[in-house]
């Protein structure tokens, strides 16, 4: 007599793999992955920022900094109000200075730019136009970058290009461009803005950025250029 021999079928065995790797992912997915010290069983820990707001009060600017936490293993929801914990900068102390942690004194007219640290967090920088009596102006903060143009795969960008801004308010303004992303960084009124860019070997390239959103203050330009003949 025959004798017959048990075998699993490849859809069998298939479905067992596909059981084992769903347990297997099952195993590492953030919702059975508890947090131990802070971070999970992949090693996630929360990200930290640092973020200031500034408002009115009279002719000088109160700015309160808030740090929150995202992503994996967070443990404070929410912000928490870190001002008095934080170091506060004010770029031209002719201008303005901090009397008290976020309080912005004005002393004088011109330009002056905020910045916050607080612990190993930075927040982003603020800027305003100010002078004693009158109303504070949130200035924008205007990004350039200069690119070959005749590269459509991918940004080649143009490092040591100049560029010039004509804004329909306030001063005009030169960089040469540097970084990561051949750019330059101007503060200027909300309004249109008029640029030109120049490189060697390139020809002079022009662009125009217009007034951002209400309640938007920083904005993004990219300037391309033709390769000479």
């Amino acid at each position: 007599m025959r004798q017959r021999h048990s075998m699993h079928s490849p859809v069998t065995v298939m479905l067992a793999l596909v059981a084992v790797a769903s347990m297997a992912v099952t195993c590492n997915s953030p919702t059975t992955c508890d947090c131990h010290n802070g971070v999970d069983c992949a090693g996630r820990g929360p990200v930290q920022s640092l973020r200031v707001s500034c408002a009115q009060d009279a002719s000088d600017e109160r700015c309160q900094a808030l740090r929150s936490e995202t992503g994996y293993c967070v443990t404070q929801p929410g912000s928490t109000d870190v001002t008095i914990l934080t170091q506060w900068n004010s770029s031209n102390p002719a201008v303005a200075v901090f009397a008290a942690p976020g309080f912005l004194k004005v002393v004088g007219p011109g330009v002056v730019v905020v910045s916050a640290v607080e612990g190993v967090l930075t927040a982003d920088s603020l800027a305003f136009t100010v002078a004693p009596g009158s109303t504070p102006e949130r200035m924008v903060d205007l990004q350039v970058s200069v690119v070959d143009a005749s590269v459509v795969t991918m940004n080649k960008w143009l490092l040591g290009a100049a560029i010039d801004i004509t804004p329909d308010r306030g001063p005009t303004q030169s960089c040469i461009s540097s970084g990561p992303i051949g750019s330059c960084d101007f503060w200027v009124f909300s309004g249109t803005i008029r640029v030109h860019a120049s490189a060697a070997g390139y020809e002079p390239g022009d662009a125009s950025a217009s007034p951002p959103q209400a309640g938007f203050f920083s904005q993004y330009l990219t300037v391309g250029l033709t390769p000479a003949r």
